[in-house]
C-alpha cells in the first residue's frame, strides 16, 4: 500500500532504476532495503525473470519487473539494443509514474550510464537524480570490443560516462580506487562523488546461518571450492579450469562448483568437458537468490575469485569475496588494485592471474596446510570489523537525506 503521509512525518518517495534481476543483485537490494528501513517509500523498476510478476513487494520494496529479460548471449549489438530497449520501457514508466508518485530522488544504477537520461521528466520537474556506477563502462567495453583508451569506442564511452555524471546531481562510487584512480580522472568532480562500498550485509551473509538447503546438493567429504556470479571471459576460467587439471590428482576428493550466467557460459561448458573435468567441475548455469546464497556458500571450504586482470578488471572489488569473507569462507583470489587497497597481503592467499601453476600451488598448500587455512578465517574475522555494509549503508541514507533537504550539506 502506498504510504504519502503520516502524522509524524512526511513519507518521502524514491525510485530506483537498473538493468538487472533484483533478486540476485546484492548491492541494489541493500541500497532499496536501507531506504525502506528509514521510512521511505521505494519503488524499484528492474528487469523480469520468466515467472516473476509484473509487481511484488519484497521487504517492504515496490519491485516492477519491466517486460524485459537479462541479455545473456555473445553478440555486442544485442546488447545494445538490450540496453535501448530497457531504457525507452524505463523513460515512459519513470515518465507517468513521477506524476503520481512525486518522487524526491530517483536513484539510476549502470550499466548503462546513459540510463539517467530516462528520468529527463523528472529532473525538469526538480527531482534530484543519482548516478550509482558499478562498472566503469569505458574500460569494460572497450576491453570487450580488444579497444585502446585512444579509440574511437573508448571515446565515445567516455563522453557518454562524463555527460551522465553532469546530468545527475551526485555519483556514487562503489570505492575509493575507482573514484580516485577512475572517475576523477575521467573528469568527475570530486565533490559530486560519495563512496558507498561494496561490501555484503552481515544481517544475511553471517557464519551463524542454519543451513536448511543445500547438504543434498554437494558430494559429502570432499575439499569443495565455490564461484558464483557472472561468467564471462574477463573472470580468468580458463586459468582456474587448468589449475584444477594440473592439481586433481593430488587432491582425489575434490569438488567445485560454480554457479552463474553469463556471455562466456558456452565456452564454459566446452572448457570443462574438454580437460575431461566433469567429475569434478559442476557448472549449474544458474543465478541464485541472494537471500539462498549464505546457506550454498556455508557448506563450501574455499571461495574462488578469479580475474584476468585489465582495464576492465583492475579496479573491481567483486561483491563475491565480500561475501566468502563475510561468512568466514577462505579465499584464493586474484590481487588487483581496489582489492589491494582494502585487503592485506597476508589475509587471504593469492595467485597469479595468468599462471595455472600458480593457481595450481595456492589451491594445494591451502589443501594440506591446516593451519593456514585456520589462520585465514581469522583473519576474516578481522576484515568484518572494518569493512562491513553498516557503515556503508549509513553513508548513503545520508546522502539521500542531503539530496531531499532532510539534512544541511
Amino acid at each position: 500500500m502506498d504510504r504519502e503521509y503520516n502524522k509524524k512525518k512526511l513519507i518521502y518517495n524514491i525510485a530506483m532504476i537498473a538493468y538487472t534481476n533484483y533478486s540476485t543483485d546484492g548491492r541494489v537490494k541493500r541500497e532499496a532495503e536501507a531506504l525502506v528501513e528509514n521510512g521511505y517509500l521505494v519503488d524499484f523498476f528492474a528487469l523480469k525473470r520468466t515467472g516473476e510478476p509484473i509487481f511484488e513487494i519484497v521487504n517492504g520494496v515496490n519491485l516492477y519487473h519491466l517486460s524485459q529479460q537479462h541479455y545473456r548471449g555473445s553478440s555486442n549489438f544485442k546488447y545494445i539494443m538490450c540496453y535501448i530497449g530497457f531504457f525507452i520501457r524505463v523513460f515512459f514508466r519513470i515518465s507517468i509514474f513521477y506524476f503520481k508518485r512525486r518522487y524526491k530522488v530517483i536513484h539510476i544504477n549502470n550499466m548503462p550510464d546513459f540510463l539517467v537520461f530516462a528520468a529527463l521528466v523528472p529532473r525538469v520537474f526538480g527531482v534530484k537524480l543519482i548516478l550509482d556506477i558499478h562498472d566503469n563502462m569505458p574500460e569494460i567495453f572497450a576491453t570487450k570490443f580488444k579497444k585502446n583508451s585512444n579509440s574511437f569506442l573508448f571515446k565515445v564511452l567516455l563522453f557518454q560516462e562524463r555527460i551522465s555524471a553532469k546530468f545527475v546531481n551526485s555519483v556514487i562510487s562503489v570505492h575509493y580506487p575507482q573514484a580516485n584512480d577512475i572517475l576523477k580522472k575521467h573528469g568527475i568532480r570530486k565533490e559530486k562523488i560519495t563512496v558507498v562500498s561494496n561490501f555484503a550485509d552481515k544481517k544475511i551473509f553471517t557464519p551463524n546461518v542454519k543451513n536448511f538447503s543445500s547438504r543434498e546438493i554437494i558430494p559429502d567429504n570432499s575439499f569443495k571450492l565455490i564461484y558464483h556470479g557472472t561468467i564471462a571471459k574477463r573472470f580468468g576460467f580458463d586459468v582456474v579450469v587448468e589449475g584444477i587439471k594440473i592439481v586433481k590428482d593430488k587432491i582425489s576428493n575434490l569438488y567445485f562448483l560454480i554457479l552463474g550466467e553469463g556471455d562466456y557460459s558456452k565456452e564454459l561448458f566446452e572448457l570443462i568437458k574438454r580437460n575431461g573435468l566433469e567429475q569434478i567441475i559442476e557448472f549449474r548455469n544458474t543465478t541464485v537468490p541472494v537471500s539462498d546464497l549464505p546457506n550454498i556458500i556455508m557448506e563450501f571450504d574455499l571461495g574462488i575469485v578469479s580475474y584476468t586482470l585489465s582495464k576492465a578488471t583492475e579496479y573491481m572489488l567483486s561483491v563475491k569475496l565480500m561475501e566468502y569473507i563475510a561468512m568466514e569462507k577462505p579465499v584464493l583470489c586474484v590481487k588487483n588494485k581496489s582489492i589491494s587497497y582494502y585487503i592485506k597481503e597476508d589475509e587471504i592467499e593469492f595467485y597469479d592471474d595468468k599462471n595455472p601453476n600458480s593457481f595450481a600451488e595456492k589451491l594445494l598448500y591451502l589443501y594440506k596446510n591446516k593451519s593456514r587455512y585456520e589462520e585465514i578465517k581469522n583473519n576474516l574475522r578481522s576484515i568484518n570489523k572494518r569493512l562491513n555494509w553498516e557503515n556503508e549503508k549509513k553513508k548513503y541514507v545520508v546522502l539521500i537525506k542531503k539530496l531531499i533537504g532532510e539534512v544541511s550539506k
